[in-house]
């Protein structure tokens, strides 16, 4: 029978039976848990709502566990679904068009007719059809050829409207599917659909991971559903040392096999040549690639290369730049260096080549140095503006380059000596790097030939860093100066401006001018931005943090933060201790939100790499003062004072004389807290610049290193005054700290001075001052969600603020300010070891609330408690007074927020089955 579909090429093609299709009419057995996606099946329902559902992704996506799922699910009356798993037998028109008919004819079409022969035929039988056929063809692209694809088409263009279509291919179909896509006939379900997310993937692996290795999991196996359950049951068996990490690392066989298996087939083969060479790559454009194949891939198209995503993926905001999967990285790299290392050695002296003939210094030095091409290496960093590749690239890459350089070749050379100083400064070698500074300037004042220029710039820059990391306190003078030699630089420069504003940021900070440090802050990242590198960028939105969260401004503190977390992890995840750096301060800003055991747990791993490598003591102070508060929360003072012990340890072996003065201070501060104030007063009392407190205002620090020990010590000296019963001497402290404070815009301590002024000045009887020094602090904190501060502040805090509520009531205050004082109450009044509030209100008063909350009426509260109505109505009105509410609705919500009477439980919805 010919065919009318306008082909006569394919004309008399006839249909045959074959016995052979019958295992091909079924999804194919799996023996795996299935993990519940309502979202995938709701996509797929809709698509088939339409026509056509193309499931495009690479091998191991799920994809015809997706179909199978739904081919099972979709048989319901009036629908039947029929599947077809191809092969490569079906390049042929004639197999292919059998297959068709006998997955129809097996879901029941044709009833009580003979099979139709051809494509004409097969159109008009469906036709006929009263019921809605589902054809599902799986793994489309296995019938490779162009003859088959080209016949499918001219069965889309005939498709019956009550035909509907679920195609998988592992790549591009070569089918024309545009005009369903412009009806809207046409749905797509990519792999980024089918990939796991974190939560599905913690779902299938339980609690097989930590928290850490959990995120490193996802981040190598980017979702990849095949990865994630060939690795699940291994690590459920309890794999030793070197195989869990080889699982968590994307580096185990299993993987490898999979990917030789299933993936490289599916790549064409010139391609898959080239990307193996690129497996000594981060990322690459296919003309490197095609230089190291040594043949021309760089033609293929753009579709081509889209097709194989996630396999190959572009680099984003590097247009036309590739990188791999890791996991398939992993494996092509293994397979390099199992077949050859001198062909590993050739490959990265072809792309060192390549690399620096492009000025892509930074590159070619990594290369080279991998090559053992050190003079090329050497040539690329001095080429790269030497110290300017610790911000472009990192500090792990530049140690990197110069752990590959033999040290004769780096003290040739002024800018690798140069370099080696700022790597000896950030692995907390200060002095060492001090002295090959020392020895650089020595050299300038010999001058003399010099094989290169001596790079006086960066020697200004990296002798600026190594003062900040021996605490050397730069004066008005030193600050003017940075200033006027940043404003002689140019809009081009934005390499030397973003170095000297950060240093301006560190100085600024330092001096106590908070509002300036922003501004600088702000200047430095804006020309690390313009030079996109993200190393620098990292750096001074930790600057941005830390001055926000001194200056109060919590929440944008957090967010830069958590940018530079991100960033670290998209570009810098090697590097450890700059995650730390990240960490200490996010770790703090938690500890303020009253996270305490998060915050714990981020400076519990951050610390350790701090201490090993890094020098800064504003760093120093802060984590390990938020580590031991912390500590003494969760674990009481022996804890917190190990902690403090540990900053002793430092400052010792750093030879930073404030870190022990800050350790001092801070010893002084859990003593207080901890009730052993004879100790902390006679600790204070030996410290210099504590024995006159009560003068006016001073504008210098009192003899203190900075601002901030000079704020903590009169903070200190005042909360012992408060706690050793001299509540009006305090209040005068307290106001000499809170201007300080507020004319150097530290937030932070205005907040602790006005906390410490609410209990002072009501143990002095002036209740409307504590009022107005506890509205304050809470309008200090509650923008920001600054909670802990109001909890450290202790019992007597905590009394007073329960006084005020009972003499004032919660009535007076605005809305958010009195929801934010419910909640600091909630949690203030909470005895030790108890789950309710035991001292805002009476047990009679508590009884009558419970009872309340629980729906019982007032007559019905009356009768459980055997009071009068009357009497009932009494206690009502003082619970009401207590808490500044109005109506019993307002009381019971309010009541369970603050923690005066347990949540009411809500009964739990019941699941519907989709």
């Amino acid at each position: 029978m010919q065919l009318t579909t306008g082909t006569p090429a394919r004309a008399g093609i006839v249909i045959t039976p074959d016995a052979t299709l019958e295992p091909r009419l079924q999804p194919p057995r799996s023996l795996l848990d299935s993990i519940d996606r309502p979202y995938l099946m709701e996509r797929l329902r809709q698509g088939i709502a339409g026509q056509v559902v193309l499931i495009n992704a690479p091998a191991g996506f799920g994809k015809t566990g997706l179909m199978a799922a739904a081919f099972r699910c979709f048989a319901e009356p009036g629908q039947r679904p029929a599947w077809m798993t191809l092969t490569g037998r079906d390049e042929d028109p004639h197999l292919a068009l059998r297959g068709m008919v006998a997955a129809l004819r097996r879901a029941g079409a044709f009833d009580g007719r003979a099979d139709p022969v051809d494509l004409r035929g097969l159109v008009e039988a469906l036709a006929a059809e009263p019921d809605r056929f589902v054809l599902f063809l799986d793994d489309f692209c296995a019938a490779k050829g162009s003859a088959f694809p080209a016949l499918f088409d001219e069965f889309l263009r005939v498709l019956p409207a009550q035909v509907r279509l679920v195609i998988s291919a592992s790549g591009r179909p070569g089918i024309a599917l545009s005009r369903f896509r412009l009806r809207g006939l046409l749905a797509e379900i990519q792999a980024e659909h089918l990939a796991f997310s974190r939560g599905e993937t913690q779902r299938l692996l339980g609690r097989l991971l930590s928290r850490e290795e959990l995120e490193g999991f996802c981040a190598v196996t980017q979702g990849w559903p095949a990865l994630v359950r060939l690795a699940a049951p291994l690590l459920a068996a309890g794999p030793g040392p070197d195989e869990r990490q080889a699982l968590l690392a994307g580096t185990h066989a299993i993987y490898a096999d999979f990917v030789h298996d299933e993936l490289l087939p599916a790549i064409p083969p010139d391609l898959r040549e080239a990307i193996a060479a690129c497996s000594i790559l981060d990322e690459f454009p296919l003309d490197l690639a095609s230089h190291l194949a040594g043949f021309e891939v760089a033609h293929r198209a753009p579709r081509d290369i889209e097709s194989l995503h996630p396999v190959i993926d572009p680099v984003p905001r590097n247009p036309g730049w590739l990188r791999l999967h890791p996991v398939l990285r992993a494996a092509l790299a293994s397979d390099l260096a199992y077949r050859s290392s001198e062909r590993i050695s050739a490959l990265h002296a072809m792309a060192a080549k390549w690399f620096a003939e492009r000025g892509f210094l930074e590159k070619a030095v990594r290369h080279a140095a991998r090559a053992g091409d050190f003079v090329t290496a050497a040539d690329a960093i001095r080429r790269a503006g030497g110290v300017k590749l610790f911000i472009r690239a990192g500090y792990t890459v530049l140690n990197a380059i110069l752990a590959n350089l033999p040290p004769e070749v780096v003290h040739r050379s002024a800018t690798l000596k140069l370099c080696h100083a700022l790597v000896l400064s950030k692995q907390g070698q200060v002095p060492a790097a001090r002295e090959a500074v020392e020895d650089l300037k020595r050299m300038a004042r010999r001058g003399g030939d010099q094989a290169e220029p001596f790079p006086e710039q960066d020697l200004f820059h990296i002798e600026g860093l190594i003062n900040v990391y021996e605490d050397v306190n730069l004066d008005g003078d030193h600050i003017m100066a940075l200033e006027r030699r940043v404003a002689a630089f140019g809009p081009a420069d934005t390499w030397q401006c973003g170095w000297i504003y950060n240093h301006l940021c560190i100085a600024y900070t330092r001096r106590g001018d908070l509002a300036a440090a922003r501004i600088a802050c702000i200047k430095a990242l804006a020309c690390y931005r313009e030079e996109r590198t993200a190393y620098g960028q990292i750096f001074m939105l930790v600057h941005q943090g830390l001055v926000g969260i001194l200056s109060g401004g919590l929440s944008s503190a957090i967010l830069a933060l958590k940018e530079a977390e991100a960033l670290i992890h998209a570009t810098q995840w090697s590097d450890a201790n700059l995650l730390a750096i990240v960490h200490m301060p996010l770790g703090e800003a938690l500890y303020l939100r009253g996270e305490v055991a998060e915050a714990n747990r981020y400076l519990t791993d951050a610390m350790p790499h701090m201490a090993a490598g890094e020098g800064w003591v504003d760093l120093f102070i802060r984590g390990y003062g938020t580590k031991a508060r912390a500590a003494l929360r969760l674990e009481g003072p022996d804890a917190a004072f190990v902690a403090v012990d540990r900053v002793d340890e430092v400052a010792i072996e750093r030879h930073l004389p404030r870190l022990t003065t800050a350790a001092l201070l801070l010893r002084i501060e859990i003593l207080t807290q901890a009730g052993m104030l004879e100790s902390a007063l006679r600790l204070l009392d030996q410290m210099p610049g504590c024995s006159d407190v009560d003068g006016p205002a001073p504008d210098a620090c009192m003899g203190w290193p900075t601002w901030r020990e000079r704020n903590e010590a009169l903070l200190n000296r005042a909360r012992l005054m408060v706690r050793m019963g001299e509540p009006e001497r305090a209040i005068r402290l307290l106001g000499r700290v809170a201007a300080l404070a507020e004319a150097s815009g530290a937030s932070l301590h205005l907040l602790d001075a006005a906390l410490l002024t609410v209990e002072a000045a009501w143990s002095a009887g002036r209740p409307d001052e504590a009022l107005a020094a506890l509205q304050t602090a809470v309008a200090l904190a509650r923008p920001q969600e600054i909670l802990q501060p109001f909890l450290d502040a202790g019992g007597s805090f905590a009394q007073a603020v329960r006084a005020i509520v009972r003499r004032f009531g919660l009535s007076i205050f605005a809305p958010a300010t009195a929801r934010f004082i419910a909640r600091i109450a909630g949690v203030s009044f909470r005895a030790p070891g108890e789950g309710a509030v035991t001292h805002l209100l009476s047990l009679r008063e508590r009884q009558v609330l419970e009872l309340l909350t629980s729906g019982s009426s007032n007559k019905e509260i009356a009768r459980a408690l055997g009071l009068s109505d009357a009497t009932v109505k009494f206690h009502l009105k003082n619970v009401y007074a207590k808490i500044g509410v109005s109506r019993r609705g307002i009381a019971v919500a309010l009541a369970s927020e603050i923690g005066l009477v347990d949540k009411p439980q809500r009964t739990a919805a019941r699941a519907l089955p989709c």
